[in-house]
């Protein structure tokens, strides 16, 4: 919370500045209030007559003896990003998450963003990567005073990120970059099961198995004795328009521009023209029910193993068939049986489109990315924070005017509001660093400690998956394969956080 005393005493809860939640009691009540984005959520338990309210799921599993939720951990492995399957749920069987959806007064975008950054005050670090994103705040942080910046960088699989923040950094006196390396020993999944984060999370963030990367830029911020530091967190989410958009314009009946964006699409994805359009006609005639009621059948089917395509982003929701293939078919069937419910459904708006429903599941994920980063930078003695996840930047945009999507720019929403504040060759650099290399060398390198996981597996015992179907898998990655790896990734962070 970045309120001022006075704020505190006489502007309503809803209106204060920064990102927090909190719980009112009066005589009569217990009001419960949590930020927009969900980074610091609430959790509930209720036995008997007595509820409990806290911030910890884990917390409240201990005092109402309450046992890790099977349904849980397999919509966390294959469908993390539909929202009605997660709304509402924690990994405990009879702890249920709040869920924050009354907007709050916002003003301009521009506004509110400046306002994040004055109010977290001088002589912040900054994640630096050159992009629009955390490189811009580093801009918005320098007009206060100077700024001390960090981008990351693995010699022997560099994701491109070097060379723009250089550059970038090169357009102000005010910033000073420094460069932190990773090595073998930080790639992701080197060392799980081992450090701090077993004790330290209360849910399995996907986030642990890459902290000792995190952990390189967070401890240099931890030697500069600064008192925050930034990162870029929830700009993708608030900012990069889904593909699913696409079906908006066909719903609004602007089929020049839906003709014209699939064309730009189809060159940046280097997917088919024709097959982006025709899936965008289907998905605008599909409500989030009958998507609902497909993603039932198709787990009822058996399986298989198939490459992803870069149109399968214009839909609902993208479900991995292989990943879906891991889990058991008891549990497959009780997932089926909740997709088909029509109380999953009421859970969703009805006036939610596809790209609404894509920016909120992004925006859900980035704000457990950052609670991540925010536990792993108390261990370090950082405070550190994310301005795009302030309530009032948040509100600004899902509350805001629809912006009009711009294939041919990186987040036109956001250069046009920066305009004149941070450089123009920040808010136009298109490409963006990619660590999927990264992933698949430190996945393959722990091969040996994922299969002894499986072995003896916590997600199997609790009749979440087939260990035999997860080892394929692996076998394929090892033979150089594509495999849905953000979903392996899931599924060992359950696996480690299981044995806390």
């Amino acid at each position: 919370m970045l309120a001022t005393e006075r704020e505190l005493h006489t502007s309503p809860v809803r209106e204060l500045a920064g990102a927090y939640s909190c719980v009112v009691v009066t005589a009569d009540r217990a009001e419960v209030h949590s930020d927009r984005a969900g980074q610091f959520p609430f959790h509930f338990s209720v036995r008997g007559h007595e509820t409990l309210i806290a911030h910890h799921a884990t917390l409240l599993a201990t005092l109402h003896s309450r046992t890790p939720d099977p349904l849980t951990a397999a919509i966390q492995i294959a469908c993390p990003n539909v929202i009605p399957l997660a709304i509402g749920r924690s990994f405990f069987t009879d702890v249920g998450r709040y869920e924050s959806t009354i907007p709050a007064p916002h003003g301009p975008l521009r506004e509110a963003l400046v306002d994040a950054i004055r109010r977290r005050g001088t002589g912040v670090t900054a994640d630096f990567s050159g992009g629009i994103d955390s490189t811009s705040l580093a801009f918005l942080a320098a007009a206060h005073g100077p700024v001390e910046a960090v981008v990351y960088h693995h010699p022997q699989l560099p994701a491109a990120d070097l060379d723009a923040a250089r550059q970038a950094a090169e357009l102000s006196a005010r910033i000073r970059l420094s460069v932190v390396t990773g090595e073998e020993k930080t790639l992701p999944y080197r060392g799980i099961g081992s450090g701090w984060q077993l004790s330290a999370l209360d849910w399995p963030a996907p986030g642990l198995l890459a902290h000792r990367r995190a952990a390189l830029r967070l401890d240099w911020a931890h030697r500069t004795a600064a008192p925050i530091h930034l990162t870029g967190e929830g700009s993708d989410a608030l900012f990069q328009p889904p593909p699913s958009y696409l079906a908006t314009l066909v719903r609004r009946g602007e089929l020049r521009k839906w003709a014209t964006h699939s064309a730009q699409l189809s060159r940046l994805r280097q997917a088919s023209a024709l097959d982006l359009a025709v899936r965008a006609v289907r998905l605008a005639a599909t409500s989030h029910g009958q998507a609902l009621r497909g993603l039932a059948r198709s787990l009822t089917r058996p399986q298989t193993a198939t490459t992803p395509r870069a149109a399968d982003a214009v839909g609902w929701w993208s479900v991995s068939g292989e990943a879906a293939g891991w889990l058991s078919p008891q549990i497959r069937n009780d997932l089926a049986d909740l997709a088909g419910d029509p109380a999953t459904a009421r859970k969703l708006s009805d006036g939610t489109t596809p790209a609404r429903h894509a920016m909120l599941a992004a925006l859900r994920s980035a704000a457990a990315a950052q609670r991540f980063l925010r536990t792993l930078g108390d261990h370090f003695g950082v405070a550190v924070h994310a301005p795009y996840l302030d309530d009032a930047v948040v509100g600004a945009v899902l509350d805001g005017p629809e912006p009009d999507p711009d294939p041919a720019r990186a987040k036109p929403r956001l250069a046009d509001t920066l305009a004149g504040l941070v450089p123009e060759a920040v808010l136009t650099r298109k490409t963006k660093g990619a660590y999927q290399a990264e992933e698949y060398a430190g996945a393959r390198a722990a091969r040996p400690e994922i299969s002894a996981l499986l072995r003896d597996s916590r997600l199997a015992d609790l009749g979440v998956i087939d260990p035999a179907a997860v080892a394929a898998t692996l076998t394929r990655l090892n033979a150089g394969a594509r495999v849905p790896l953000s979903a392996l990734g899931r599924l060992v962070a359950l696996e480690v956080w299981l044995r806390r």
